[in-house]
């Protein structure tokens, strides 16, 4: 027991550091944190504990491989803890905290629906303004203790008064019924499930059972509370409004909603595909809509929930499995492929659906950081080395040779990385607040790292001709331009701030955009819109045309 009251105190002793960010923000006292803060750290504790009276029982799931599986998966738990102990939404590596929300119309809203959803209180507001040309459309809910409510300004812009509504009681609901402890205990006390059935596993299938039961059975809650949230709104607001605002969401997300990769990614994701979605909400609602709506609505829902139930059901199936027949040697290998690719196939289905359009940002940026392109060949000379390692000597003198020397290159990289990403992260809280001439000066403050990094030269000339400085953000886009060719987002920031009172230098530089990004709609989506501002219609009705066929998706 002293392995567990040890853990348990360094959990304990985490989880107070990782609250207290949230405490100050809110002004809750250490008493009203204290509760959430000794539960998730004996959650996070719970793995250990397992294993230790289950060696104590003399159970099949104790022993030396239980303890050590344990032990790593404690570190695992306390991160989740960490992560529903601290605010829904932080900036990275700044204390800054979101501003307030100060629209007293909105707030009173707010106070209206807490009050139909049955909380004493209205959580604490704040805002979360978009940094980026599209205004974001999210909501966040958050805190075990003293909740926080965050809305993007997209949701108080992009959507209608009863729209932001429901998206507002969606996230309400989240307290009201207590998902958001649901979910951390899941988040947390899940990592202990399956500690009692790895006995005689070899450690790494034993450690990947327990992260895949882990993440299904988080899954599982959380897709269960979306959609009972859903319902909780729709009382609130109504069914019709609640699948509306849900629809127009979605829609404005960067996810496309139809084909295969779509369906199998929803049907395991946190939040259940919109049809399954809209689907629930016509089932509940009796008094809007007739029969044939809610047939077809649930003739729309039927794939995904027959995609879901499949896949859920393949998902346990393979972890019953590596339980049972993971300490086969022969099976070892695939057993730990199929749990790998299970565990990892939110994050791979989600990097193939938006590979095209990460690719064409990073065309579209054209330059890559030295550190950042020393550290990816110092990965692939790592990984050579680890394969020459495997060989007989002399290839295994080479290996550890190699592998060191690309140990050393990622460290150096690393380093000169981090430079540059902290002044990313200082820039952050001022962008989001839209303070412009804050975020040039903390920017200028680093001359050495903003003279050799592109993309964040582009973005201070943004923030000079937000602030008003036009003339000077051209001629810093210009500059970059200039010593840059390949450095596309400067041309664009180019053509959009001369579109208007200089038509023609805006098509020149949506003609270079378009001979140089041939698979890009933005060359010609500029060209349309120059072409518009000159009065040649018909040109830009082509333009906008070959735009579309670049990116049929694309409804800009």
């Amino acid at each position: 027991m002293i392995l567990v009251g040890g853990c348990f105190v360094l959990a304990l002793v985490v989880c107070l550091l990782a609250a207290r960010r949230h405490a100050v923000q809110t002004g809750a006292s250490r008493g009203e944190a204290l509760p959430a803060v000794v539960a998730l750290a004996a959650a996070s504790t719970g793995p250990v504990a397992v294993a230790v009276v289950l060696t104590a029982a003399g159970a099949d799931g104790g022993g030396p491989l239980g303890r050590s599986v344990a032990l790593v998966l404690f570190p695992l738990a306390l991160l989740f803890a960490v992560r529903y102990l601290r605010p829904p939404v932080a900036f990275p590596g700044s204390a800054e905290s979101l501003p307030l929300v100060d629209d007293q119309a909105f707030l009173d809203r707010i106070a209206e629906l807490s009050g139909r959803l049955g909380l004493a209180a209205p959580p604490l507001v704040r805002l979360l303004r978009s940094t980026q040309a599209n205004l974001s459309a999210l909501a966040f809910a958050g805190g075990l203790f003293r909740p926080t409510l965050v809305v993007t300004d997209g949701i108080v812009h992009r959507l209608d008064p009863d729209e932001r509504d429901a998206i507002v009681a969606h996230e309400l609901a989240h307290v009201s019924t207590r998902s958001l402890w649901v979910l951390a205990l899941t988040a947390t006390l899940g990592w202990a499930v399956a500690v009692p059935f790895l006995a005689g596993l070899p450690f790494l299938v034993g450690l990947l059972v327990a992260c895949n039961s882990q993440a299904l059975l988080h899954r599982l809650a959380q897709r269960r509370y979306e959609i009972s949230c859903d319902l909780a709104a729709a009382r609130a607001v109504g069914a019709a409004v609640v699948a509306r605002a849900l629809g127009k969401i979605h829609r404005v997300h960067v996810l496309p909603e139809r084909g295969f990769l779509p369906l199998v990614l929803h049907a395991t994701a946190t939040h259940p595909h919109q049809a399954v979605r809209a689907a629930a909400l016509a089932a509940a609602d009796a008094g809007e809509g007739g029969p044939d709506e809610r047939r077809v609505a649930a003739a729309r829902a039927r794939p995904h929930r027959i995609a879901a139930a499949v896949l859920f059901a393949v998902w346990g199936a393979a972890i019953v499995a590596a339980i049972r027949l993971g300490a086969r040697p022969e099976l070892h290998v695939p057993i730990v492929v199929t749990l790998l690719l299970l565990f990892a196939q939110f994050p791979l289905l989600l990097l193939a659906l938006v590979f095209s359009k990460w690719r064409r940002q990073r065309r579209r940026v054209g330059f890559e950081l030295p550190a950042d392109r020393w550290m990816r060949r110092a990965v692939v000379a790592g990984a050579l080395g680890y394969a020459l390692f495997l060989v007989p000597d002399p290839g295994r003198i080479a290996g550890v040779a190699l592998v060191l020397a690309a140990s050393v290159v990622i460290l150096v990289a690393a380093v000169r990385r981090r430079k540059g990403t902290r002044l990313r992260r200082r820039i952050g809280p001022p962008l989001s607040r839209h303070a412009w001439a804050e975020a040039i000066a903390v920017a200028e403050a680093e001359p050495e790292l903003l003279a050799r990094d592109p993309a964040l030269r582009h973005d201070v000339a943004l923030c000079r001709a937000l602030s008003g400085d036009r003339e000077g953000a051209i001629r810093d886009l210009e500059r970059i331009e200039e010593r840059w060719p390949t450095v596309r987002v400067a041309s664009i920031a180019l053509a959009l701030l001369r579109l208007f009172d200089d038509p023609e230098a805006a098509l020149r530089h949506a003609d270079a955009l378009a001979d140089g990004l041939p698979d890009d709609p933005i060359g010609p989506d500029l060209r349309g819109r120059a072409l518009v501002r000159l009065g040649r219609i018909e040109e830009a009705a082509a333009a906008a045309e070959e735009a579309r066929a670049r990116e049929p998706d694309d409804a800009t």
